[in-house]
């Protein structure tokens, strides 16, 4: 009696899971699925007659399906993230990772620091043609500058070289940036499996 009692509630459980998992690959979900469901009943196979409150203890011990779909969702998103190269597929895994907790939160700063320095770089390159007089490193009273509107005063350190060497400081940070990206999101998720 009580065996069919934990069949109904781990049955019911795994539903909702895969219907909070609806818009996931059904090969991806399905494996997910089994693998969860074998590990539940691995745990109720270790008492012999399972009672419903031992049944439903292990399936709270999971959290809620809402709780494990969101984390199967953030899982794949850093799978996928680690994996690639493009900085706007790891500004978006590093942005959902950040709604979860402090380490994603000060990833997703450092990449948001490390391309925006990068892309502005960039854009300096683009308006030294345009604004010459405007745009460089100018080291003057005031400090060292990049750009300034109205006309920049003091002298100009790169001149001629400034466009060549902001572009390669930008890819060299844009570079930079998702090495580190990718170190880090494969670092704190082998530190988090060891916990």
């Amino acid at each position: 009696m009580q065996a069919a009692i934990c069949n109904t509630d781990v049955e019911r459980y795994f539903s909702e899971l895969s219907a909070k998992m609806a818009d996931l690959s059904a090969g991806d979900r399905e494996e997910f699925l089994r693998e969860l469901r074998a590990h539940v009943l691995d745990r109720l196979q270790q008492v012999a007659e399972p009672t419903d409150e031992q049944c439903r203890a292990v399936l709270a011990a999971l959290g809620t399906p809402e709780e494990i779909a969101r984390q199967y969702r953030l899982e794949m998103i850093l799978n996928r993230a680690a994996k690639s190269r493009s900085p706007l597929v790891l500004l978006r895994g590093t942005l959902r990772w950040a709604l979860t907790g402090v380490q994603g939160f000060m990833v997703f700063m450092v990449a948001m620091v490390g391309y925006l320095t990068a892309l502005s770089f960039y854009a300096c390159a683009l308006m030294k043609p345009f604004f010459p007089k405007n745009v460089g490193f100018y080291v003057s009273s005031h400090g060292l500058n990049l750009a300034q509107f109205p006309h920049q005063h003091g002298y100009e350190l790169l001149q001629t070289w400034f466009i060549p060497i902001t572009l390669v400081a930008g890819l060299l940070l844009m570079q930079g940036t998702t090495t580190l990206i990718k170190f880090l999101i494969l670092h704190f998720r082998k530190l988090k499996q060891r916990i």
